[in-house]
This record gives structure tokens, C-alpha cells and sequence, in this order.
């Protein structure tokens, strides 16, 4: 089981996907590539609180953090 929590101005929504269900795994690529092409940033998480930047969905990763991109002036 994987959840995708994605924030934004709303808050934290969260997206779960079970990699025994190839529709649940397919609903949530295509969020999380409808954000990657809003230019989104995403990380995955590690078990020691760390993370890496991800730029592709990978269903066997048990968290994903996505959050807006950041406007700097």
C-alpha cells in the first residue's frame, strides 16, 4: 500500500494505491503526472526521515510527498 499526500493551498490531500490493484496503481500515476506537469515537486521517503526528489510515479514506494513549486523573486 502507497500513499501519495499532496499539498498545496487546500491543504494535504491524500492519494493511496494498492499494488494488487493495477486500477488503483493507474489512478494514481495519473495524478501524480498531471502534477509533475504543473511543475509540482515530489519526493519520496525513507524509513530514516529522509527523502530523494523523484520525477516518475513508482507504485512500490510507500510514501510520496508532492508539493507546489516554490515562486522566488
Amino acid at each position: 500500500m502507497g500513499i501519495m499526500r499532496i499539498q498545496d493551498k487546500t491543504g494535504d490531500t491524500e492519494v493511496m494505491w494498492d499494488t494488487a490493484s493495477p486500477a488503483s496503481v493507474k489512478i494514481a500515476e495519473k495524478i501524480f503526472a498531471g502534477l509533475m506537469a504543473k511543475n509540482h515537486m515530489a519526493y519520496k521517503t525513507d524509513a530514516k526521515g529522509g527523502g530523494e526528489v523523484i520525477k516518475s510515479f513508482d507504485p512500490t514506494v510507500d510514501e510520496i510527498i508532492v508539493a507546489v513549486p516554490l515562486i522566488g523573486g
